[in-house]
């Protein structure tokens, strides 16, 4: 669309210095959340906390511990206005997107291959160990969909994707799909 800029026309480089140039916004969303989540969580650790539950507007969620002697965290994973199911929590961090079909709310994640906004009605979770990655990868795999899991999971990482009616989850146990609505 002719509204979105390519990165040469939003930067200005100068030596060593870059600027946004006039007029420009540069959204840093979601991976700026997972940013600001990990740095809480290495504040918390670095003042020796030992459990704790982050959890930026329900997109964005990071855990040290449980306690000891207590079951992981039970995170609610949202798709849409409805809870696809439970993620298990511990040392981890999880984030959620979503893209809607157009007109329908905000949310909108633009595919970088053609500039235009997702269609599909699609939302990903993601966990990981950072909840940078976690922001990155749950961004991705709405863009991806099916064929990301792939790779989300070769990396290591775990992930949840919903399209309509149906769920498509990484192995591993942690994720428990919810009962019938």
């Amino acid at each position: 669309p002719s509204e979105l800029a390519s990165i040469d026309e939003a930067l200005v480089v100068r030596g060593r210095q870059v600027q946004l140039a006039e007029p420009c916004e540069l959204d840093a969303g979601a991976v700026g959340k997972g940013i600001a989540v990990d740095s809480i969580i290495e504040f918390l650790r670095s003042r020796g906390v030992t459990t704790a539950y982050v959890d930026f507007g329900g997109s964005s969620i990071a855990t040290i511990g449980p306690e000891p002697g207590c079951p992981p965290w039970r995170v609610a994973v949202a798709a849409g206005q409805r809870i696809a199911g439970f993620a298990e929590a511990q040392d981890v961090a999880l984030s959620t997107s979503q893209a809607r079909p157009a007109g329908v709310g905000t949310g909108t994640i633009i595919n970088p291959r053609t500039g235009a906004p997702v269609e599909a009605s699609r939302s990903a979770t993601v966990r990981a160990p950072t909840a940078t990655a976690a922001e990155a990868w749950s961004t991705a795999l709405v863009v991806l969909g099916r064929r990301g899991l792939a790779a989300l999971h070769a990396r290591g990482y775990e992930g949840v994707l919903v399209e309509g009616s149906q769920i498509f989850v990484t192995p591993g146990g942690w994720f428990t799909p919810a009962g019938p609505e």
